[in-house]
């Protein structure tokens, strides 16, 4: 086999690799909808198993501009509204500083949850994880962007949402507003956003809008490219300046939030989604 073919078979063996691992991170991976002006993604999210408890949680700075009633989980089209426990935390102020709690977090309870499941598959995140520290070079992120995914009520009677699946190496930025022991980190430019299903190098890289992809996972395989043989939560990507970086919180912020939600939640003597702004 000459280097020609040997090139073309890696390639092949590459995108073969990358179909399978959006087919699985797409089970764990909600879309988020709002059905006002339109039919339109305006967030991803995580459906997530944490100490025997179902969650989806997503970024907090989609709310207040979205009503939680006019917001939907594609597929299985229920309403945030109907998860009946929960925590919005709002960022401060408009210049949402990274090292400052943005998140929702919703209970899933068994009626959900039997909903959500027969189109999606909780990510399972073992306390276990507290004790070791994750540190890849290459990451995933896969998520929904709003501009492939805004739909005509009138022409699409289902919503089929339309991902976008990047590798992106992992940096350290100088970032006064983000915190190492919070933030991941993720180089983003044109050389090295590479869209997985787009690994053909006659085909010029450009880069993609992110919007839309706020509350993704970020993914570690460790055996990737070579491999794929198990794959771990790494982070939740919480924005980016569709330039230089792209930022979220990485899995022991995720844990730390879960745990002060289980926590909060039963003290505020509610049954409904509880907002707080910090």
């Amino acid at each position: 086999m000459d280097d020609f073919e040997l090139s073309f078979f890696d390639k092949q063996r590459q995108m073969e690799l990358d179909d399978i691992i959006c087919k699985i991170l797409f089970l764990h991976t909600p879309m988020l909808y709002s059905n006002t002006n339109g039919l339109n993604g305006v967030a991803s999210s995580l459906y997530i198993k944490y100490l025997g408890k179902e969650f989806l949680i997503t970024v907090g700075h989609i709310f207040p501009e979205n009503e939680i009633i006019n917001i939907y989980i594609a597929l299985v089209n229920i309403s945030l509204s109907n998860l009946s426990k929960g925590m919005i935390f709002l960022p401060p102020n408009d210049q949402n500083d990274y090292h400052e709690m943005d998140y929702s977090i919703f209970f899933i309870d068994d009626d959900i949850s039997k909903q959500l499941k027969v189109f999606y598959t909780p990510i399972l995140i073992d306390e276990s994880i507290k004790k070791t520290r994750m540190n890849f070079f290459q990451y995933i992120v896969f998520g929904f962007p709003e501009k492939k995914n805004r739909f005509n009520p009138r022409k699409n009677s289902k919503i089929i949402p339309s991902y976008l699946c990047l590798r992106l190496p992992r940096t350290e930025f100088n970032i006064d507003t983000t915190n190492k022991n919070h933030n991941i980190i993720l180089d983003f430019n044109k050389k090295n956003a590479i869209e997985t299903k787009n690994i053909k190098s006659t085909i010029t890289q450009t880069i993609p809008q992110l919007n839309g992809m706020s509350g993704c996972g970020i993914w570690a395989i460790p055996s990737y490219p070579l491999d794929f043989d198990g794959y771990l939560l790494a982070g939740m990507l919480v924005n980016s300046d569709n330039c230089t970086k792209v930022i979220g919180f990485d899995i022991y912020d995720i844990i730390q939030m879960l745990d002060i939600v289980m926590e909060e939640y039963p003290k505020s003597k509610t049954t409904g989604i509880v907002v707080s702004k910090i």
